[in-house]
């Protein structure tokens, strides 16, 4: 090994074939390229690398990025692409990326197969793994992902195997999983497969609801104008043909 090979003021290499450029940090064989204000730790680390402001940490890590200000800590983290301002932390995680940027990969094979999709964040175990050119995604838990495609965009999904697939999409809970447009699920299994819906638990908690259209219906005087007085038929003799009742829920099986 070469240690200090023809180290400049402001560098320090050690390691096989390290460079000699300036502001630049490389420790591990194979640790070169070009660009500034670098650091490079590990086998290959930034090896093909020609881009600025960035840190490499384990093998092959940021091996052939040349844009800036990206941060790779873990073996085969960001070894390609263009893109710029992304951290990858964890074996494999945003390992295929190629102009995709501001992305957050933490965990092993997080965002793994993003290539060209921006603005994402994936936390856990091949969280959002599966997607591939999707933006403006957030993927939280071990195996959170997108189901049937690959490209949707601005969907969430939060727990163990929560799934998502379409835009605009929300899913919350363990093995929950929200598709079509705009649809939202929270709870342990809940499910919907299309249309634009919200829903509230799942059949095995007696706890099942879907809601669309409009929630909220403004009753404000301050908010009212041109107030009139409504017929005696919609006035206190149809409040005197309400009959209350009370009763006992009895939930159907389907």
């Amino acid at each position: 090994m070469a240690s200090l090979l023809n180290s400049t003021v402001g560098d320090i290499c050690m390691g096989r074939t390290s460079s000699n450029l300036s502001t630049t940090t490389r420790l591990g064989a194979y640790a070169s390229g070009t660009g500034a204000g670098k650091t490079a730790v590990g086998a290959c680390a930034s090896a093909s690398n020609s881009g600025g402001e960035q840190t490499a940490f384990g093998y092959k890590a940021l091996q052939s990025n040349t844009s800036n200000c990206n941060t790779a800590i873990g073996n085969c983290t960001m070894t390609n692409g263009t893109g710029s301002s992304n951290t990858a932390i964890g074996f494999g995680a945003l390992k295929n990326l190629s102009s995709g940027s501001s992305n957050s990969g933490i965990g092993k094979s997080a965002l793994e197969g993003l290539t060209t999709g921006s603005n994402s964040v994936g936390v856990g175990y091949c969280a959002g793994a599966q997607v591939t050119t999707g933006t403006h995604n957030t993927f939280v838990g071990a195996k959170s992902q997108m189901v049937t495609v690959t490209n949707g965009n601005r969907n969430v999904a939060i727990g163990y195997l929560s799934k998502v697939c379409g835009s605009y999409n929300v899913s919350i809970g363990c093995n929950s999983q929200a598709c079509g447009t705009c649809s939202i699920v929270i709870g342990n299994g809940a499910s919907i497969s299309s249309g634009s819906y919200v829903k509230w638990g799942s059949t095995s908690n007696n706890t099942c609801n879907c809601v669309w259209g409009s929630w909220t219906s403004i009753s404000d005087c301050r908010d009212k104008t041109d107030v009139t007085d409504l017929n005696d038929n919609l006035g206190i003799n149809l409040i005197r043909k309400l009959k209350p009742v009370e009763y006992r829920n009895d939930n159907r099986k389907s």
